[in-house]
């Protein structure tokens, strides 16, 4: 897909963030094969010098968007969580998909299936999702990450 199909949407993302007054940030980190937003959780640059964030990811070839906790080379970090699971699983509402082994980074997520480039009509549907869903993650998560940094 092309560049703009992914600016176009974090674009309109953005406008249904101020117009739902969400009081979260996002900060890009472009990819070759997706674009990947994160959400603060921690002071310094979500992804920065290796530590844990929470990520989304547009992936249309699959069509989803992915919301997670990325955990980059830290298995003790992802054991610890996983070892809290239920726990976690109440906290957020609903199962989560546990990734373990991600080349080297693990991964804590969900995805929310309808994400067509080529056809826009349920992106309001999806953005207000995605809200919902980056607020659970970071209720669930925040303060686990920022214990753990």
């Amino acid at each position: 897909m092309a560049e703009q199909d992914y600016v176009d949407f974090w674009g309109k993302f953005h406008k249904k963030m101020e117009s739902l007054n969400v009081d979260f940030k996002l900060y890009e980190f472009p990819s070759k094969s997706n674009s990947n937003f994160s959400a603060k959780v921690n002071d310094s640059s979500p992804g920065a010098t290796g530590t844990p964030f929470i990520g989304v990811d547009l992936v249309n070839s699959k069509g989803f968007i992915r919301v997670n906790v990325y955990i980059p080379n830290d298995k003790d970090f992802y054991d610890s969580l996983f070892a809290e699971k239920n726990e976690i699983e109440n906290v957020f509402g609903n199962k989560l998909q546990w990734k373990r082994d991600c080349g080297k980074a693990s991964r804590i997520l969900v995805e929310i299936p309808g994400l067509n480039f080529k056809y826009r009509d349920n992106y309001d549907i999806l953005m207000v999702k995605l809200i919902e869903i980056i607020k659970k993650f970071i209720i669930t998560f925040e303060k686990r990450i920022k214990n753990w940094i």
